[in-house]
């Protein structure tokens, strides 16, 4: 069972019910203008997918109520980090506050507790709070094999590729999913999809080429859409195909980056799930 554990720093007392999570999909409503991949307004405006809504209750000594109560106020309607946790592993995702009040019943006054309630207006993506980070020197490829992205979405916010190789020229990244994926485990055992579907389309491999020669350390943000050298903007250096709308993203499931030199660097990403 999971439970909310923290919002923005805050410590959410453990045994709370929460998280009732409809899974709201809607058409896309990107803005036509200025919408980031990764940048979600979560006013609605900006999703790929609708804002899911989150209900925390929980309850603390009335003791320490009022303060508690007075931090979340204060970072309400504010965007904020919203972990979740099963005593397994915990994740997170971007959310905010929406409601809050006092819930406290009788036999909770009677118990010496209070009881606060909340709501969360939170994007459709849930990201592993630990991020994983692959260092690599010089090579050409990197296999992700036991290491990779280990949600049921593509991970693309916390995606970041740093090259510190010195490039003497034009250098292609491209990512190829390898099969098989698989998705849940059944009574039976996992289930396979993918590759192997009719109906839930093969993983896509993604290509960016950095057109110019690097004298300080190439940083990609897939998140953030942004490419620098040195702290630079360097964008306009770059090129991929017209179908791909970020510069990169890591599938579900194995997979190999490929280089078209040999380079040094990391690859650091958070697994995602929807």
């Amino acid at each position: 069972m999971w439970f909310a554990s923290e919002f923005n720093g805050i410590s959410l007392p453990r045994g709370n019910f929460s998280l009732a999570a409809p899974r709201a999909f809607a058409a896309n409503r990107l803005q036509p203008t200025g919408a980031l991949l990764g940048d979600y307004d979560l006013e609605g405006l900006g999703n790929r997918l609708t804002q899911q809504a989150y209900q925390v209750e929980f309850t603390i000594a009335q003791c320490d109520a009022q303060a508690r109560m007075d931090a979340l106020m204060g970072v309400a309607r504010r965007n904020g980090t919203l972990k979740i946790t099963n005593n397994l592993q915990t994740r997170r995702c971007t959310a905010k506050i929406t409601a809050i009040s006092w819930s406290t019943t009788l036999d909770d006054w009677r118990a010496r507790q209070a009881r606060i309630s909340l709501q969360f207006s939170a994007e459709p993506f849930w990201y592993d709070d630990v991020l994983t980070t692959l260092t690599f020197t010089s090579q050409d490829y990197i296999n992700l094999r036991t290491v990779n992205n280990a949600g049921n979405a593509r991970a693309i916010k916390h995606l970041v590729l740093t090259i510190s190789t010195a490039l003497p020229g034009a250098t292609t990244i491209f990512i190829e999913p390898t099969g098989p994926r698989y998705y849940n485990e059944f009574k039976y055992g996992a289930q396979r999809y993918g590759v192997v579907s009719s109906f839930i389309p093969a993983p896509a491999a993604c290509q960016l080429t950095y057109n110019a020669a690097t004298g300080a350390t190439l940083v990609i943000d897939a998140g953030r859409a942004t490419v620098q050298v040195g702290g630079v903007d360097a964008y306009a250096n770059t090129s991929k195909p017209d179908t791909q709308t970020a510069l990169l993203w890591l599938d579900p499931g194995p997979a190999v980056v490929h280089f078209s030199r040999v380079v040094s660097g990391s690859l650091a990403w958070r697994n995602c799930w929807v």
